[in-house]
């Protein structure tokens, strides 16, 4: 039984009824970086190389020795890029020597006709209804988790950056096999990703100045091998039984994956599925784990919003003694749904998208040749301090500010947007609002005094230590 004085403290939010809350981002340069800060700084974080000016420009331009980058912050030419001639310009080849050892040839660093053929049946694979009908499966992973943490002592501090890397990681774990995550499984996804991201912080620069890919990859072979074994043991054994002319007896994404085929009648081979499955996994699994961690870390620094989430929880849960909320409630909770928006604001996962231009353009004064780079910046886009009121503050509630609305509309895109928008976006927001809603009613979460990790890009965008904080149980 935990003590009311438990949950008698002062809020947690200092800024309740002061100014909103800022959270760590790295201060911009006064001035324009050298090449060789920029490669220099890059080696640990991107995010260090952007100057004042970066964070109100429409356009933008940078050089390594033979290359040059158009970074397009403008939404007409953001949309002209993404959705109305994507095919101009494609992912870049260095995205794709970056992540090829892992997710082979897989959606997310494809191109062209091989991109099409993956992205019509990897939707045939995400449908809505399979999303719905893999809700179960989450919901069971987060009462696991939630019987897991019911042992956590209050006020003891918690790893929330590991406990979301494997909730997260067990959630789409059982979404795609209707199984859960083993422990060892769990490690060496953990640890191998986390080797790989930082070999590729260190040595991707230089696949911008012509070093050779094998280089890098020299680096990023062992960590890849190990998380493509993990997902291998796992899919092999049921694309085996299709091939022997079985059924496949699951309703889960492998399954949907496994009953997709192309204009053909082709399926995906094993390879081919190995490689889906490695971009479902990683992208959905650290993306949310991250996302998930810096939303925890945000309302732990602003305990009123945690009160809203748990009003509107009480108010909209469908069955009150049930663990968690029913998938008909997930629209209902906005202040929740608000809070993650924010956070993806703040935090984009994926902090930019890289591009290659296929053909010459003008955009505003810049002529851009075929061969140029062009990168889209969410981080920029979501804190152009000229377009957004209290810029890189913690406000949830502008997502329900009609005088928002255009700028969210033009200047926030979190899942990229156009025909290579995220395909797991629907997934990632489900996810989130269970995880969060079930935590906020069971706990409420209080910050680690001194504890303020700034974010650092690499693949994704991080903190650059793991995220602590304080739990109590709330009364039962």
């Amino acid at each position: 039984m935990h003590s009311p004085d438990d949950l008698t403290e002062k809020p947690a939010c200092p800024h309740q009824s002061q100014e909103p809350f800022v959270p760590p981002f790295p201060n911009p340069r006064a001035k324009r970086p050298s090449v060789l800060a920029r490669l220099i700084e890059c080696r640990t974080s991107w995010l260090g190389q952007f100057f004042e000016k970066s964070y109100r420009m429409k356009t933008g331009l940078a050089w390594l020795p033979g290359k040059r980058f158009f970074i397009i912050n403008q939404p007409d030419l953001v949309r002209q890029i993404l959705v109305e001639n994507p095919d101009h310009y494609p992912k870049s080849p260095v995205l794709y020597h970056m992540l090829t050892l892992l997710l082979g040839d897989g959606i997310f660093i494809s191109n062209g006709k091989v991109w099409k053929r993956q992205r019509d049946m990897m939707e045939q694979a995400m449908t809505l209804s399979h999303i719905r009908s893999v809700f179960p499966l989450m919901q069971e992973a987060v009462v696991d988790m939630l019987n897991r943490l019911d042992n956590q002592q209050d006020h003891q501090e918690l790893n929330v950056s590991r406990e979301m890397a494997y909730i997260t990681a067990d959630i789409i774990f059982r979404t795609i096999f209707s199984k859960p995550l083993t422990q060892d499984e769990s490690d060496t996804i953990f640890s191998s990703f986390a080797e790989y991201q930082q070999q590729v912080a260190r040595y991707s620069a230089f696949l911008y100045l012509g070093v050779p890919s094998r280089w890098l990859h020299k680096p990023l072979k062992a960590p890849a091998q190990r998380i493509r074994q993990v997902i291998h043991n796992n899919v092999a054994a049921r694309f085996q039984r299709i091939e022997a002319g079985h059924d496949d007896p699951y309703d889960d994404i492998l399954n949907g994956l496994l009953m997709a085929r192309d204009e053909h009648g082709k399926a995906f081979t094993l390879e081919e599925l190995i490689d889906q499955v490695a971009v479902i996994f990683l992208a959905g699994h650290e993306t949310s784990a991250t996302s998930l961690s810096w939303a925890f870390y945000l309302i732990a620094k602003c305990e009123h919003f945690q009160n809203a989430m748990l009003e509107e929880i009480q108010q909209h849960k469908s069955s009150p003694e049930q663990a968690t909320i029913h998938y008909e409630d997930i629209r209902k909770l906005k202040a929740t749904s608000d809070v993650f928006r924010e956070t993806l604001r703040l935090y984009p996962p994926v902090g930019g998208f890289m591009k290659e231009a296929t053909q010459p353009v003008c955009m505003r004064d810049k002529h851009i040749k075929p061969g140029d780079g062009v990168v889209i910046l969410p981080w920029l886009m979501h804190r152009r301090e000229d377009i957004w009121p209290d810029t890189h503050a913690f406000k949830p509630e502008r997502f329900r500010d009609p005088a928002q609305k255009d700028c969210i509309r033009q200047y926030y895109f979190p899942y990229s947007a156009g025909q290579r928008v995220c395909i797991g976006a629907s997934f990632a927001n489900q996810e989130a609002v269970l995880i969060l809603s079930a935590m906020v009613e069971k706990f409420r979460f209080l910050p680690v005094e001194g504890h303020d990790p700034m974010p650092v890009g690499h693949v994704t965008i991080k903190p650059e230590t793991n995220i602590r904080l304080k739990l109590v149980h709330r009364q039962a």
